[in-house]
């Protein structure tokens, strides 16, 4: 296993995720669909790779894996779903597309003008940039043909409400935001499972932007949490052992494990990568190393993230509210807040309570104490520490 603590991964350098691997497999080969949500760089690029080298591995399936956090047009968005199908599909939608003399005049000389030699799903057609003219037939066509293959096609699409905050921000009306969600919803239905990834919540989005999201009440949602003690501590062995440190016993793992807020696999790649230049035993520089680099490295990936979400997703009062609300329980001993305390710092901000808490929820700042109704914590230790740097020391 090797350190990759930058880029996705798959195949022998994934691991620990077996739980959630085998629910979207599942899932997805009984023509369901997922949603794939949690903080950026926790491993969801890297799981969507995983799944789709393990459904295409035995021939179960045909998995087209896009990101489209950086297109900026439906055009666009559309174009890299349908250029990533497989050669059958191009060549199944291109015979529909030579039959479409069966359509009206007016359509008929639409595609002719639009659609021009070239490649397109390696089938030899290639579309005009600007396909929503004509996008309604090509998405019928799309259900018509692509579910009738000799194996399910699975689309796995990377930073979905990315893109859609894109479109908000170019300025386009929400009828488009709703054209592109009913789109892959018909295709769902159609028999077309897809597994959706965002790093922001897609359900506050939409909320946001005034659109329904009854358009994803058919997918089932699958966050990704921290590594349970005994994997993570697997996960270190391995590292250690791929690079032949015999040093790194038991007592050393437990060492950095203690050390670290989270056991995600990006904060072991990341303490990993410091620490393995270093010998184990009384001389080990762990305080040392977590202060001058490990926690740096961690907070400049994540505490941004943060602030941006704060920043970009609370409306300012509810934002003074909140940053109270999280120092406040930042402080605490332990860390929570019942829903009076909150009520309490709240009020002189917001009249929605029950809104507040839920924007909190669904950005990943607090989730309800198990076993305690009424009362809430940070969702993970790096939270709180975040929230300590910004003022709730």
């Amino acid at each position: 296993m090797r350190n990759r603590s930058g880029p996705p991964v798959s195949g022998d350098d994934f691991a620990f995720r077996e739980r959630e691997l085998r629910f979207a497999e599942q899932a997805l080969l009984d023509g369901n669909s997922i949603l794939l949500f949690g903080l950026r760089r926790i491993g969801k690029t890297s799981l969507l790779q995983e799944l789709k080298r393990r459904l295409e591995a035995d021939g179960r399936a045909w998995c087209c894996l896009v990101d489209v956090q950086d297109k900026e047009s439906a055009s666009e968005f559309f174009l890299e779903l349908l250029d990533a199908l497989p050669a059958t599909a191009g060549q199944a939608l291109g015979k529909w597309i030579g039959k479409a003399r069966t359509l009206p005049n007016s359509l008929w000389s639409t595609l002719q003008k639009r659609v021009r030699k070239g490649s397109f799903g390696g089938a030899g057609i290639e579309l005009d940039k600007d396909i929503l003219d004509y996008w309604k037939p090509l998405a019928d066509a799309v259900e018509k043909t692509v579910p009738g293959l000799d194996r399910p096609v699975v689309l796995l699409i990377d930073e979905l409400p990315f893109f859609i905050e894109n479109l908000h921000a170019r300025g386009e009306d929400t009828a488009l935001v709703k054209q592109v969600l009913a789109t892959l919803r018909s295709w769902r239905h159609a028999g077309v499972p897809m597994a959706l990834a965002g790093s922001i919540s897609i359900d506050q989005l939409l909320e946001d932007l005034g659109v329904s999201n009854l358009v994803l009440n058919d997918v089932s949602r699958l966050e990704l949490h921290p590594l349970p003690r005994e994997e993570a501590r697997e996960m270190l062995r391995r590292l250690a052992t791929a690079k032949d440190l015999a040093g790194w016993d038991d007592t050393t793992i437990d060492a950095v494990l203690d050390r670290l807020d989270d056991w995600f696999p990006f904060f072991l790649q990341c303490a990993f990568h410091h620490l393995q230049h270093e010998e184990p035993g009384d001389g080990f520089r762990l305080e040392e190393i977590f202060a001058r680099h490990i926690e740096p490295d961690l907070q400049r990936s994540f505490f941004a993230q943060f602030d941006d979400r704060l920043t970009r997703r609370f409306p300012e009062k509810e934002r003074k509210a909140a940053e109270q609300v999280l120092n406040l329980m930042a402080r605490g001993e332990p860390p929570s807040l019942a829903i009076g305390q909150i009520k309490k710092i709240a009020s002189p901000h917001v009249v929605d309570l029950t809104g507040l808490v839920r924007r909190l929820e669904v950005q990943q700042f607090i989730r309800p104490v198990a076993g305690k109704p009424g009362h809430y914590e940070f969702p993970f230790r790096l939270v709180r520490r975040w929230r300590q740097a910004r003022g709730g020391a």
